[in-house]
């Protein structure tokens, strides 16, 4: 379905989804909902990633944790957020990391991040 996504950080995620089988139909049955992160939301879960964890991952990688960390997504127990892609410019990552921290760190309920 085409759409402008705009500029984003994460251009894994700004292409449009093919129409018609299978991939409207496999998101039509397996799919409960979708949302929604900022650039800076992703930028936050790939920081937190790479300075927390020394995961580097490309950031369409890190949406996952990034709507974890903001709360779009509800969390119970043991959750499991897939992170894969490496595929992320030099000078994109190093933007990034040189931003500092947040103060306050928006985690899923005492979860810690783990590779």
């Amino acid at each position: 379905m085409p759409g402008d996504a705009g500029a984003t950080v994460a251009g894994g995620q700004a292409d449009d989804v093919e129409q018609g089988p299978p991939t409207v139909g496999l998101g039509a049955r397996y799919v409960d909902g979708l949302v929604t992160v900022t650039g800076t939301e992703i930028r936050h879960a790939l920081r937190c990633l790479a300075a927390g964890r020394g995961h580097v991952t490309e950031s369409s990688g890190a949406v996952p944790v990034a709507a974890l960390f903001a709360g779009k997504v509800p969390s119970f127990g043991r959750t499991v957020a897939i992170v894969a892609g490496r595929g992320i410019a030099l000078p994109v990552l190093a933007s990034v990391l040189a931003r500092p921290r947040p103060e306050k760190t928006s985690r899923p309920r005492g979860e810690d991040v783990r590779p």
